[in-house]
């Protein structure tokens, strides 16, 4: 079981990495672009690329995919389910998709 500080401790553990509060859930960005989220449910929110968004549901039974007009963009699974090592990864991964290109 993965708890809202190890969530925490992931995400602002990335460069340029900012907390705050987007429509109503915990939310983390970077360069303004939220990578992860946390419902207030105890679901957590990733965007990921398309080929993790497609595997993590067998790694993750508990989990679903998200998608947007048919096209995968995230996973979405309860926080409770993950495992810190897991978590780690996940939060890594949707953090190198969301950084703007300079």
């Amino acid at each position: 079981m993965t708890t809202v500080k190890r969530l925490r401790e992931s995400a602002l553990a990335l460069p340029e990495t900012r907390e705050g509060t987007r429509s109503g859930t915990e939310s983390f960005s970077v360069r303004g672009k939220a990578f992860a989220s946390l419902t207030e449910d105890g679901l957590v929110r990733l965007h990921l690329p398309p080929e993790e968004t497609e595997a993590a549901p067998a790694a993750h039974s508990t989990g679903e995919r998200l998608l947007r007009r048919g096209t995968p963009t995230g996973f979405r699974v309860p926080l409770a389910d993950v495992d810190g090592k897991s978590l780690n990864a996940l939060v890594r991964a949707s953090w190198f998709r969301r950084p703007a290109r300079r």
